[in-house]
């Protein structure tokens, strides 16, 4: 008896990236299926600390429960102009810049008379 096996011509065409996007699409699985389970594996463990961590932070802004996290969200949360002034300055610069260097690289160098 002889077994035969016919391989689908894509199988035959993998690559290490074709491997390593199927292997993380099945860790990506095992991650929600485990997380809906509230069934605690290695893949869950950041999942679940992130989880954690927003619980907690929740009941620190809704009570005086304080410790130095929650008082920087507090803080982003009383003041939330100063952050915005904050991620405007760097955008603000850049785009000066740009137009800064491109009249910089339009200007042509006066050739040398003889």
């Amino acid at each position: 008896c002889i077994l035969q096996i016919r391989l689908h011509a894509k199988l035959l065409d993998l690559t290490a990236d074709d491997v390593h996007e199927l292997v993380q699409n099945c860790l990506q699985n095992v991650a929600g299926l485990a997380t809906y389970a509230k069934y605690p594996t290695v893949v869950t463990a950041p999942h679940s600390v992130a989880r954690g961590y927003q619980n907690i932070l929740a009941i620190a802004l809704a009570t005086n429960y304080s410790f130095p996290l929650a008082d920087e969200v507090k803080h982003a949360l009383e003041n939330p102009g100063l952050f915005a002034a904050a991620a405007a300055a760097p955008a603000a610069a850049a785009s000066s810049a740009a137009p800064a260097k491109a009249a910089a690289a339009k200007a042509p160098e006066p050739e040398p008379e003889p």
